[in-house]
């Protein structure tokens, strides 16, 4: 949910936008003119701001640039007709985010929304681990203030890094801390990449890019996240899934750093800096012949090893204070803080979901409570049984996974295929849809589950 302020000229054009955005469960608030919304946004904070292109016309105080400087992290959105343009590329050179033509599609409008609260969502947290609180995420232990020594040294460099450890141990906030303590921080933005989450077909298209024709569907030509990269950082997050071929090509970028779009002819230089991260063994890999060793020795020129939220306890209230905050903005709450009793539950849990999971008894929590505080009753009832969430209930029988029997001698049989689908449906629907927990009892991955439900949905 998002809290939006909404100027427009007209009473209709507010109604409706208004109404359209209500509905989708946004708190909107009406500022009637110019004078309304420098009040409003001096005084409360907003997620978004939009404003009338036409309410910036002769107005003595620059209105753009005073909600830019009174509140920072809201974006503000020019709505604008056609003939307003050059008034909303003002704007845009003043600070607005963005421009919208009119009139406005309810839906381009929530999708604008949805963008931007992704954004503010993901600059919270860089906010939240910046340079002054490397060392509440860390801790203090011997081992992790050799790691924040380690991670201060490489940052500065352009040396590609190589991120290991558990699942969830907070690797992609490492790789946004070295990349906003080098110098591309400020000249660049860091691309992160899931090699695991994008179809092994598409993959090379999205890191590369295409030409227009390049195949079926290439029915223009786009820029790669490698070219979006340009002068920043690619993060390559699950690296080890990368399909064979593709780290062919993605080695000899390493080695030229030339980018050449699917379907073109020539090549183009990009300054990229690569950080990967993986949560599988790639020695393994290697030795299964599932990942290149002269791809491994490229990637591995500085290695570092996140360990797992169990052997450092000592973080665990900086991380409930970060997550806390967060979702006490986004669920809009009045609570203070948690009280000793669940904070204690919480520093004795054993999180093998590790720094993620954290967060997910956090939003619980904070979801659940009625309070000025969360409480021990507002966990999740397999914490407060100190056992994993992966684990299933005592009450679970035997005949809860016995195997499918096999069909009637009147049943038409059933595929491989089928019975597997079946599985997996009804393993998602005993863990209420949590994928990651699914993919725990199946005993596959959770990239392996997400592919296969994608296979569902094709053949649905």
């Amino acid at each position: 949910m998002a809290k939006i302020l909404l100027t427009t000229t007209t009473e209709r054009d507010r109604g409706k936008l208004r109404h359209a955005l209500e509905n989708a469960g946004h708190d909107v608030q009406i500022a009637a003119d110019a004078t309304s919304l420098l009040a409003r946004v001096a005084d409360e904070r907003f997620d978004i701001v939009f404003v009338d292109a036409e309410t910036t016309v002769d107005d003595p105080i620059d209105i753009v640039s005073f909600v830019r400087q009174s509140a920072p992290d809201t974006d503000i959105v020019i709505l604008a007709e056609v003939g307003q343009l050059p008034l909303a590329a003002a704007s845009i050179r003043r600070g607005a985010t963005l421009y919208l033509i009119e009139p406005l599609e309810p839906s381009a409008v929530l999708a604008v929304i949805d963008s931007s609260l992704k954004r503010l969502s993901h600059a919270l947290v860089v906010r939240e681990v910046d340079t002054r609180t490397v060392d509440g995420f860390f801790g203090h232990s011997p081992a992790m203030s050799k790691l924040v020594r380690l991670i201060r040294k490489v940052a500065p460099t352009d040396a590609t890094v190589l991120l290991t450890g558990e699942s969830g141990t907070g690797k992609e906030v490492v790789a946004n801390i070295i990349h906003r303590l080098s110098p591309r921080g400020q000249s660049g933005k860091m691309v992160p990449v899931n090699c695991g989450a994008i179809p092994e077909n598409l993959l090379e298209s999205e890191l590369f890019g295409h030409m227009k024709g390049a195949f079926t569907c290439a029915t223009q030509e786009k820029e790669g996240l490698l070219h979006e990269a340009d002068r920043g950082t690619c993060f390559l997050d699950e690296i080890a899934e990368m399909p064979m071929q593709l780290q062919v090509k993605l080695l000899r970028f390493l080695q030229d750093r030339l980018v050449r779009r699917v379907g073109a002819v020539r090549s183009e230089k990009v300054d990229v800096r690569i950080l990967a991260a993986t949560n599988k063994n790639l020695l393994s890999e290697m030795a299964s012949g599932r990942f290149r060793e002269d791809l491994f020795f490229r990637l591995n020129v500085v290695q570092i090893y996140l360990p797992p939220l169990r052997e450092r306890q000592d973080t665990i209230p900086f991380l409930v204070g970060t997550f806390l905050t967060r979702f006490v903005r986004q669920y809009r709450k009045q609570i203070l803080g948690i009280s000793a009793e669940a904070q204690s539950i919480l520093m004795t849990y054993h999180y093998p979901g590790n720094i993620r999971e954290l967060e997910n008894i956090l939003e619980y929590g904070c979801i659940m409570a009625d309070g000025r505080n969360i409480t021990e009753a507002d966990l999740p009832p397999h914490v407060l049984a100190g056992r994993s969430a992966y684990v299933l209930p005592e009450h679970s029988s035997a005949r809860d996974t016995a195997p499918l029997a096999p069909p009637a001698a009147d049943e038409e049989p059933r595929t491989l295929a089928q019975m597997e689908a079946d599985h997996i449906r009804a393993m998602l629907a005993r863990c209420g849809g949590n994928q990651t927990m699914a993919a725990k009892l199946l005993g596959i991955s959770r990239t392996s589950l997400w592919r296969k439900m994608q296979g569902l949905k094709a053949e649905a």
